[in-house]
């Protein structure tokens, strides 16, 4: 059967019509699919990253924290350490009254008490030496209270030139013990964990460098 010529055409221009929508839309699967793809992939990547990001954050801080806490510990001693030369210059080369020892041994008094205080509110590093640094740091701060004792003592029962001169000598001498008791713990501290984590926080304060200096 023979169709009229026009409808051939017609039928052959439809049939082209389909096949091109056809193409379109496998070509509009398969860019979806690739668009699919290719954000799967991406969100691997950034899934991957924040694994890897993660961890190494963690390490960060907890080395931040103990380097945090060397820095508490060196500006501790290091802001006592600067009172007790204030008070030893105060001392040295005059003739210091009673009146002058009270003040002295009170001064002692409060950057020693603040110093305890500092130290205590530090607690321990969070590493394996931890243990041993907070023990060395309870060991200091029985050595101050004695030496405070001693001071108080002297101060308190000075009279005349004489006695005075006397205790003026021995408040002097144990502030100067006082701060080799410093010196002696900063020497534990920095040999307890030479070679860890605790030893390297101390090498990358900025104030235990000033310390040690």
């Amino acid at each position: 059967m023979h169709l009229p010529r026009r409808e051939v055409r017609a039928s052959w221009h439809a049939a082209a019509v389909g096949d091109r929508i056809a193409g379109m839309d496998i070509m509009r699967t398969n860019g979806m699919r690739s668009r699919l793809l290719a954000g799967a992939a991406v969100v691997s990547l950034v899934l991957a990253a924040s694994a890897c990001g993660g961890g190494g954050t963690t390490t960060t801080t907890g080395a931040s924290a103990t380097v945090q806490w060397a820095t508490g510990v060196c500006t501790a001693f290091s802001d006592w350490k600067t009172s007790l030369r204030d008070i030893r210059s105060g001392l040295e080369g005059t003739s210091p009254s009673s009146a002058d020892l009270r003040q002295a041994g009170r001064q002692a008094r409060d950057a020693t008490e603040t110093l305890t205080r500092s130290l205590k509110r530090l607690g321990k590093p969070g590493t394996q030496a931890g243990d041993a640094a907070r023990s060395s740091l309870d060991q200091l701060s029985t050595q101050l209270s004695d030496g405070m004792t001693t001071i108080n003592d002297a101060a308190a029962s000075a009279s005349g030139v004489a006695g005075i001169l006397s205790a003026a000598s021995t408040v002097s001498g144990t502030l100067a013990t006082m701060a080799g008791d410093v010196s002696s713990t900063v020497d534990e501290l920095r040999q307890v964990d030479a070679k860890g984590e605790l030893g390297q926080a101390f090498h990358e304060s900025d104030a235990c460098s000033a310390l040690f200096g």
